[in-house]
């Protein structure tokens, strides 16, 4: 059992127990999804280019293949679930106004957890019920020494968090294995942070159940500000007011902190295989000079600025100098295709559709985009136990903190569900025409339901209105009458 008696040693033992690699693996995830990973092609161009030629060259980060497929295989909450905490059969009023518009944090959870493989999600109450997304670049956790699977102390950074730098500059290296970059002398910046406390045996008691303030530039250690009781309760036990997402069921450990470096690889991959391909155009457009001559020093620096420059050597009586013309023919669309060969490959393993990489408007049916996503739909049916339990537990973990700091509460007795949306493909405009016609032919809809399926801010009322308008506008004009009579279009 371990002994941890005040809060440097915990800080000390989080540090320890936590991946410190995965940190920076992490953080070159969220660059990389957030196309903010110019530095990781640069380390990588000039492992293979001079340093002036990587000066030359133009960074392009035109085709994410992580972001896309972190995006596509993110489906859980592509539909909006529907949440309801009932008591008896009465929805809890507070919960319905804290749940409206948590989709949109919960999309956020579902496509991060799907990117760095973990993700936490903290309630606070900010003058109200607030989410805050915390990813593993910002946080570490510790559980239980005899219970791997039970989380008793998190610690979480607040504020910017800086890159590794020395000398003000940024040190980072690309790792060959593919999993990010690591530290090179240089230090992890932050401002504050705070550490959550259960009342684990494995905590020495006067740091049991506490909140604790810190402060840090990542250079000078962690000054402890502040330390109090934590009020959030459970049955007389502090729980941490946290929910940990995790891509799939843990085996053997909390968090995995290997997968995804694929995606990595083949991003890099690609994006220095597009600057090659740039830097062949150019010199196909513009061929490549080579000169022979005994007096090197006297050729004009610059020469190959632009193909209009006109250089002059000086020749002697035993020597005349010359200038050729390289001229290079790359078949530059093979190369292309070999690129997204390689892509579809990577993405494949992840069931996304070859297809659906290079998007098209070519109509397909509802059916065709289904069996297209089988790939995906297996996924989301693997991730949605997990995340209908951990709705579960955030949905507790909601009611404590509101309850805690608000006058008007969520009932104890409120049993809590979550329905997840199936999901819904697109049909071709003459698909869903047509099943529109049928279900009003066999009176399973009626026109008015047409309209506000096209226009849905309509009431019943209006959308029935715009019909009856548009048929005597159709009247008028002469078209022919609608085959639906009055009586079914208002039934």
């Amino acid at each position: 059992m371990i002994d941890l008696k005040n809060a440097q040693q915990i800080s000390e033992y989080l540090r320890k127990v936590n991946s410190y690699q995965y940190k920076w693996a992490v953080k070159n995830l969220k660059d990389i999804y957030r196309d903010a990973w110019d530095y990781i092609i640069e380390d990588e161009l000039r492992k293979q280019f001079r340093a002036e030629s990587v000066n030359a060259m133009h960074i392009t980060k035109e085709m994410n293949i992580m972001k896309r497929v972190v995006n596509e295989i993110s489906m859980i909450y592509k539909q909006p679930a529907e949440r309801s905490a009932l008591v008896g059969d009465t929805e809890d009023a507070v919960y319905q106004e804290i749940s409206d518009g948590l989709d949109v944090v919960m999309k956020n959870v579902n496509r991060y957890t799907n990117l760095t493989n973990a993700t936490l999600l903290r309630v606070v109450w900010r003058d109200g019920i607030d989410y805050d997304i915390i990813n593993f670049d910002n946080a570490e956790i510790l559980t239980d020494p005899d219970d791997w699977k039970k989380i008793i102390a998190i610690k979480f950074y607040v504020g910017a968090t800086l890159p590794a730098e020395k000398d003000n500059e940024v040190i980072s290296t690309w790792g060959g294995t593919g999993m990010g970059t690591h530290n090179s002398g240089g230090y992890m910046k932050y401002s504050h942070g705070y550490i959550f406390t259960t009342d684990s045996e494995a905590i020495d008691e006067p740091m049991r159940g506490k909140i604790i303030r810190f402060e840090s530039d990542g250079k000078t250690g962690e000054r402890y500000t502040s330390t109090e009781d934590s009020p959030y309760k459970k049955d007389g036990q502090t729980v941490l007011p946290f929910v940990l997402f995790t891509k799939s069921e843990p085996v053997d450990t909390l968090i995995d902190y290997t997968s995804g470096s694929d995606l990595i690889d083949i991003n890099v991959v690609t994006a220095m295989s597009l600057i090659h391909i740039n830097a062949l155009i150019k010199h196909q457009s513009w061929r490549q000079l080579a000169i022979t001559t005994q007096n090197p020093e006297k050729v004009p620096e610059g020469y190959a600025i632009a193909p209009d420059r006109i250089i002059t050597l000086e020749g002697d009586r035993d020597f005349t100098p010359r200038i050729d013309v390289l001229d290079l023919q790359a078949n530059i669309r093979s190369l292309y295709d070999v690129i997204l060969d390689r892509v579809r490959a990577v993405i494949a393993q992840y069931g996304v559709d070859a297809d659906s990489f290079t998007r098209s408007g070519n109509a397909e049916s509802g059916y065709k985009l289904r069996v297209k996503k089988e790939g995906l739909l297996e996924i989301r049916e693997d991730q949605l136990p997990l995340y209908r339990q951990a709705e579960r537990k955030l949905f507790e973990i909601t009611r404590i903190v509101n309850n805690t700091h608000n006058t008007r509460k969520i009932n104890e007795q409120a049993e809590f569900s979550i329905d997840f949306a199936e999901m819904q493909f697109s049909s071709s405009p003459e698909e869903e025409s047509r099943d529109w016609i049928l279900k009003i032919t066999h009176n399973a809809a009626s026109v008015a339901d047409w309209v506000r399926d096209i226009n849905p801010d309509l009431t019943e009322d209006e959308a029935v209105q715009t019909v009856n308008d548009n048929r005597t506008i159709n009247n008028d004009l002469g078209f022919s009458a609608t085959p639906l009579n009055a009586e079914r279009l208002n039934a």
